[in-house]
């Protein structure tokens, strides 16, 4: 078992320092740095600024010496924010964090009761307004949905805040400080649930709508088991069982050993540089890349402002093996 973990890791180390190549490469190439996009800079003080920051370096100087600060725990400073980056993450990944749980708790329990209920009572009134809910909250566009609740909650009703955590200059402690941040919570967690909890709502009921009808329900139920013991122990705990399978199924094709990659560019990035980085590092290091899935812009979109002609990259879905 000891060779085995050893032998993942050695194989993961290759993996990595491609994906580090790659993203670095990526962003580099991206126009519209720190350093170009302050209009208010002169040639001379930009070209400075560079020269102090590495950024005139060529770009496989610029990454290995960041993968040196990186082997050395330092995450590098960031320009825009003047501190370090480990502490910049430190400030924020804990409320991504809080984000992700919270949506997760309603996400499933939503998902399961709606699910389950909507199973038991097939063609009444509810499971008829829980697919129409459900299909109408799939079929919303995310940004749509996201600016839709923003409008209504926090622009027309003012009920909820529109970002943050906390209110600017707030100092409160206790009760009061949770209640705050609740309330900076809700909106993007209301968004979160209503896109994700529709898939979930679904496959449970489906599942159920199977599981009810076989027969170790109709004996569990002959024995004088209570309803709600057949429903939580029996019947819903084998409704999930495939939910875990449908999960790995979605991922069978890809071989092990690869990495899935997901890029989403603030700006439109030129094919032709994306692709020099991307087959470079892939050449360099042995592995194969697969793109697949892209997201491109033509040149006249409002976005594309960098470069004069082609077509160029807003996200793309990358397989490395």
């Amino acid at each position: 078992m000891r060779n085995f973990i050893l032998r993942r890791l050695l194989q993961t180390l290759p993996m990595l320092l491609l994906a580090s190549f790659i993203i670095f490469m990526l962003f580099a190439k991206t126009p519209g740095d720190f350093i170009d996009g302050n209009i208010t800079l002169t040639a001379v003080r930009a070209a400075e600024l560079k020269a102090i920051y590495g950024l005139d370096q060529p770009l496989l100087t610029r990454y290995l010496h960041w993968l040196g600060q990186l082997l050395r725990g330092d995450l590098g400073f960031s320009l825009q924010y003047q501190i370090p980056v480990s502490q910049l993450l430190n400030q924020y990944i804990w409320n991504s964090f809080l984000l992700a749980s919270v949506a997760l708790v309603f996400y499933w329990g939503i998902g399961l009761a709606v699910g389950v209920v909507s199973a038991l009572r097939p063609g009444s009134w509810f499971d008829h307004l829980v697919s129409v809910a459900v299909f109408a909250a799939m079929s919303f566009p995310t940004f749509f949905l996201c600016l839709l609740l923003i409008k209504w909650f926090a622009v027309d009703l003012h009920w909820l805040p529109v970002g943050g955590m906390t209110n600017t200059g707030s100092d409160e402690s206790g009760w009061q400080y949770v209640l705050q941040v609740a309330a900076h919570l809700a909106l993007p967690v209301l968004a979160l649930v209503m896109l994700q909890a529709g898939s979930l709502t679904r496959y449970v009921r489906a599942s159920m709508l199977d599981v009810v009808k076989m027969d170790f329900i109709r004996t569990a139920r002959a024995k004088g088991l209570q309803e709600r013991t057949v429903i939580l122990k029996h019947a819903l705990r084998n409704a999930l069982q495939g939910y875990r399978k449908l999960n790995v199924k979605a991922f069978e094709k890809i071989k092990p050993g690869g990495i899935l990659f997901t890029f989403s560019c603030s700006q439109a990035v030129s094919k032709e540089n994306f692709r020099t980085a991307v087959f470079t590092a892939a050449a360099m290091s042995g592995r194969s890349v697969r793109i697949l899935h892209q997201l491109t812009q033509p040149a006249d979109h409002p976005v594309s402002i960098y470069h004069p002609e082609g077509e160029y990259l807003k996200g793309l879905v990358l397989y490395v093996e």
